[in-house]
């Protein structure tokens, strides 16, 4: 399904983006956001494919750590409400906030909250064949410390937006 504006402007293979799925969830800031959120990663998917050219195919851990890195930095600077710059890779264990990376925690790629500082939406960024299951979805959840009515959203380049 064509999304619009999934035109990255550079004519290139990204150009006429056609995804899978564009799941909404029906509120529309989060639908927005997700939008915005994913055009961000539509801007870095191309660009990072021609690095890894340059670099000879260095393999798709390498690809999807730039991607992500890419993705973060541009996330953090567009200080998108609900989100800013602090919810962008966050930590968390045991439904609370930890230090970058601690042992046992996991990382959010995007998380929203409302404005009393309650989670209201999870995006996760995947690349290549990488896919977030459910079980995958309910570990995030569960250490994030939110309910199953927070949508945790798959942000995938050809596959689109799915939770």
């Amino acid at each position: 399904m064509n999304r619009p504006g999934d035109s990255n402007g550079s004519g290139d293979q990204y150009a006429a983006l056609t995804v899978e799925r564009y799941d909404r969830t029906g509120n529309p800031l989060i639908d927005e956001t997700t939008d915005i959120l994913f055009q961000t990663l539509v801007r870095y998917v191309e660009p990072v494919d021609r690095v890894q050219v340059l670099l000879g195919k260095a393999g798709p851990a390498l690809f999807g750590t730039l991607v992500h890195v890419a993705f973060a930095i541009d996330v953090k600077a567009q200080d998108l409400p609900g989100i800013g710059r602090d919810g962008v890779e966050q930590s968390f264990s045991l439904k609370d906030v930890v230090t970058y990376g601690a042992d046992g925690s996991i990382r959010t790629d995007v998380i929203m909250r409302d404005e009393n500082g309650q989670v209201i939406a999870i995006w996760d960024v995947k690349t290549g064949n990488a896919e977030l299951t459910d079980a995958r979805r309910e570990e995030i959840r569960e250490e994030v410390g939110v309910s199953d009515d927070i949508p945790v959203i798959e942000l995938h380049i050809r596959r689109g937006a799915r939770y």
